[in-house]
């Protein structure tokens, strides 16, 4: 069971900010339509290409984000749904990409170690200590989910303050995560994400 949250997360973690590039890579290549965002990546070396599918992937959660905001249509689980089909384009291009890095078996030892103190709370059935501030974040998320919206307001200090735009796109990310992991606890899912 413990496991499984460390293996369910990586899948939701590359459902929101891997695959989705990797989909879009792959049409463009594929429809010929974007053919400068497909330059190059035959060349690329597979990190520059991961690097890339990453950029797009958050581009492409925001922009989709924004649109569901837009037409006040938005959830996790909605977006979660609009992300699953870009994604799923990106798999095989994805694991194509992902076999030399494999075979470099030091750079995955490196990534590993270095996840070691995020991924011990998940895998111990514990929680991790989470302070005010990854709470307070997580929660915006919810708001947006809630009004189907951006609120008017958000809780700050103990105040209600105006909804300040910088909150918008990183609480897009974490709501599309939290839309990948359905019947999953908050607390369980926050700690998910902060592998």
């Amino acid at each position: 069971m413990l496991a499984w949250n460390l293996a369910f997360s990586l899948v939701c973690f590359a459902s929101t900010l891997v695959l989705p590039g990797f989909g879009i890579l792959y049409l463009a290549r594929q429809t010929g339509l974007a053919r400068r965002l497909a330059r190059g990546t035959e060349a690329a070396s597979p990190q520059v290409i991961f690097c890339r599918a990453i950029a797009l992937s958050t581009f492409c959660v925001a922009a989709i984000g924004y649109l569901l905001l837009a037409l006040r249509w938005f959830t996790a689980g909605r977006l979660a749904l609009c992300m699953l089909p870009v994604g799923l384009c990106g798999v095989h291009l994805a694991v194509q990409t992902a076999r030399p890095l494999v075979r470099n078996w030091r750079v995955a030892a490196v990534v590993g170690i270095l996840a070691v103190p995020y991924a011990g709370p998940v895998l111990s059935g514990g929680h991790s200590p989470a302070n005010n501030f990854n709470w307070y974040y997580w929660l915006l998320g919810r708001d947006l989910s809630a009004a189907h919206g951006v609120p008017g307001w958000a809780p700050e200090y103990g105040i209600h303050l105006r909804w300040q735009p910088d909150y918008l796109s990183f609480s897009l990310l974490t709501e599309c995560f939290r839309g990948f992991s359905v019947g999953v606890s908050d607390a369980t899912v926050l700690d998910m994400w902060k592998v």
